[in-house]
């Protein structure tokens, strides 16, 4: 409705009503009545304010306790973020121990910039208590401790069992103990003051519910009052009925006006239920519709009025029929999600039933549902994804072993197999990172080259050059030739043009007919004027990717040739191997 309807003025009764009450009703007794009613009133309104005051304390408790436990949590924050410094510098320093290449220090030089800020937040969150800056204090130092075992870890990765140690004798991992138990006395300290803050916080709300108890029980008494008072003067209400007759007409026409608007708010009402997507209904004992506020599969909501579920849609109902049949037995709301096939589609509700009684006490059932469909496609849909996911990972997997044990047979010492294997795991990351940016659609030849020969980006442009158009390889046909390019760049840095300042490396690619005119693609690596190049002796891994693993795997042929101006590599394979 667009605004309040006014209300009809009612007149005064006649003269002769006022005097016939003033007859039964002295004016005496009515001051006693307004005195007492001015009384239950008063009293209600003190009631009131004081119940309104106990609210107000305990919103303002509330608000502690929450300011209690905000603080507690950033603290919470501040503490876990420094132990998560102190854990990425012990982790990294250990992987640097284990494998001694700077890009293992990585993680322990950010640790090492971002601790003290951490250090210094966790500080300030403890200003207001005494307590827990004391075990802030002792974390610090504790942690001073830590990070210079670390730095002479750090400085001697050969020797480093002997220099981990305090200055009182105690290793890594006893500081470390000591810095968790210190953190751990600290976290006990928040929980004892949570719990404090949380019981007085229950302590407020039980005496508001008590006040709010003995307030509901004074008003009940006020009331028995007033209906004392009402019961004397229902005489008064008979000798005035017939001027409430006359008051009959006006009635009538506000009547008429308040079912207008009724009209109108019901109107508004279907309209709101139409766009909100819900469809609700009633239904009588024998399920056929009484009510229904939308259209369904087809059926107007007239044609529905009358008919159950089954004489719409015959066998295809069985399954909101069980739903709504179990609310009606039970006498309990019911709600379920249930599949509907009509006319060779799927559909999916979520449908709650709510039996009822009627005004003749027969059973009813008022329920809705809404279309889940999109939904439980968007499930099906996420389900198949992580299918795909489990047979992409084994196929990963299966991939990562064989280049393991290829690995290993060529390499000749620990360090070795270790600098290899994590180069080409490195080769195979980046070819899966290119993939998941594309959501495993495929990978473009020019980004999986740039991807390949990451070491040597800065070269791109001047000894190295890129030319081609912009092809997209398949997933499984990414992951080959990326291999192949990361052993042609490993190899040519290592004995070929890119060991050399002068060194020239040539990558090129393009669609082209073969002999029966089919599309095919061409990839192929040259080197110039690197060092004189003769064929190798041995055939390790990469010589195998580079010349037979690829080519299978892209269904096409590979060659590499070695002539003493550079090495050149040719990979030809089918179209098919393209995305598009």
């Amino acid at each position: 409705m667009s605004g309040a309807f006014p209300d009809t003025a009612i007149d005064d009764p006649p003269d002769s009503a006022d005097r016939a009450a003033d007859a039964v009703d002295p004016p005496s007794a009515s001051a006693r009545r307004h005195r007492r009613a001015f009384m239950a009133i008063a009293t209600g309104f003190a009631l009131l304010v004081g119940t309104c005051g106990l609210a107000a304390v305990l919103v303002v408790e509330s608000q502690r306790t929450a300011h209690a436990l905000q603080a507690a949590w950033e603290v919470n924050d501040a503490l876990n973020q420094a132990m998560a410094d102190l854990l990425d510098a012990e982790t990294s320093v250990r992987g640097y121990m284990l494998v001694p290449a700077t890009v293992q220090l990585i993680p322990y030089d950010r640790a090492l910039e971002r601790f003290p800020r951490d250090l210094a937040q966790l500080r300030a969150l403890v200003t207001n208590s005494a307590r827990q800056a004391a075990l802030v204090e002792r974390i610090a130092a504790l942690s001073q401790d830590k990070l210079a075992i670390l730095a002479r870890a750090r400085a001697r990765p050969e020797g480093a069992a002997g220099t981990t140690l305090t200055a009182d004798g105690r290793n890594g991992t006893q500081v470390m103990d000591d810095i968790r138990g210190a953190a751990g006395e600290l976290d006990g300290i928040i929980r004892q003051e949570l719990g404090a803050a949380t019981a007085r916080a229950g302590r407020v709300t039980t005496v508001l519910l008590v006040a709010l108890m003995t307030a509901v029980l004074c008003v009940i008494a006020l009331a028995l009052l007033l209906v004392r008072d009402t019961k004397r003067h229902l005489a008064l209400l008979d000798r005035r009925e017939a001027t409430l007759r006359k008051l009959a007409a006006s009635l009538e026409q506000r009547v008429a006006r308040r079912t207008r608007a009724l009209t109108e708010v019901n109107q508004r009402f279907d309209a709101a239920l139409r766009a909100s997507g819900v469809t609700v209904f009633a239904q009588d004992a024998t399920l056929a519709y009484t009510w229904i506020n939308k259209t369904e599969f087809g059926f107007a909501p007239a044609e529905m009025l009358g008919r159950t579920d089954t004489d719409l849609l015959g066998e295809a109902a069985q399954p909101l029929v069980k739903v709504k049949r179990a609310a009606l037995e039970s006498g309990e709301a019911t709600r379920a999600e249930v599949r509907v096939s009509v006319r060779g589609t799927d559909h999916w509700f979520d449908v709650t039933a709510l039996p009822e009684h009627g005004e003749a006490g027969e059973a009813v059932l008022i329920g809705g549902k809404v279309d889940i469909t999109e939904r439980k496609e968007q499930e099906a849909r996420i389900r198949l994804l992580m299918r795909e996911l489990t047979h992409r990972s084994k196929n990963l997997l299966s991939v990562i072993q064989a280049i393991m044990r290829q690995t290993a047979a060529n390499a000749k010492s620990t360090d070795d197999f270790v600098t290899r294997f994590s180069a080409r795991l490195h080769s195979l990351a980046g070819s899966h990172d290119l993939l998941v940016l594309d959501d495993w659609q495929g990978a473009s030849i020019g980004e999986l080259a740039r991807s390949q020969l990451g070491h040597y980006s800065d070269l791109v442009g001047s000894q190295i050059t890129l030319e081609g158009e912009r092809l997209q390889l398949k997933p499984d046909a990414a992951q080959h030739v990326g291999m192949a390019l990361h052993e042609l760049a490993t190899n040519a840095a290592k004995y070929g043009a890119l060991s050399l300042p002068g060194g020239r490396v040539k990558v090129s690619w393009g669609i082209e007919a073969d002999a029966a005119g089919a599309r095919q693609c061409r990839l192929s690596w040259e080197e110039f004027d690197g060092p004189k190049v003769s064929p190798p002796t041995q055939r390790g891994f990469g010589r195998v990717v580079i010349e037979r693993t690829v080519a299978r795997a892209v269904g096409g042929e590979a060659a590499i040739e070695y002539p003493p101006s550079g090495v050149r590599w040719t990979l030809v394979f089918p179209a098919t191997a393209l995305v598009g």
